[in-house]
């Protein structure tokens, strides 16, 4: 039900989706950068990822549809720092622990991080 794609795998209309998102004001004032980016910003951003293993964004998808993102960055040896934010559309749709959930499924299983931080603002 759940699938997770890399930023650096994503086509141009998920790239467009996940900065629209990031752009929403709902999204930007609870994130440690709160301004706005602009398109050219994301993109480069995201070709950004291709190098280095300290940082990971994904888009999470249910049953096909895309409801989030997250992040892990700092990632060191088994340890990374969690983000994560829901589509502005899916906001109030009451299964943001059923997507926390299967992220932390992911994270563990998959990528094999035994240990996650992360700070709320």
């Amino acid at each position: 039900m759940y699938k997770f794609k890399n930023f650096v795998d994503m086509d141009s209309e998920e790239v467009s989706l996940v900065w629209r998102w990031r752009n929403n004001p709902d999204i930007r004032k609870w994130s440690y950068t709160t301004k706005e980016n602009s398109l050219d910003d994301h993109i480069n951003f995201i070709e950004s990822l291709r190098s280095g293993n300290y940082k990971k964004y994904f888009l999470v998808q249910r049953s096909g549809t895309p409801v989030a993102v997250f992040s892990l960055v700092n990632i060191k040896k088994k340890t990374a720092e969690l983000g994560l934010y829901i589509g502005p559309s899916f906001h109030l749709k009451f299964f943001s622990t059923e997507i926390f959930y299967n992220i932390l499924l992911f994270v563990f299983e998959e990528i094999k991080i035994r240990e996650l931080y992360g700070y709320v603002k």
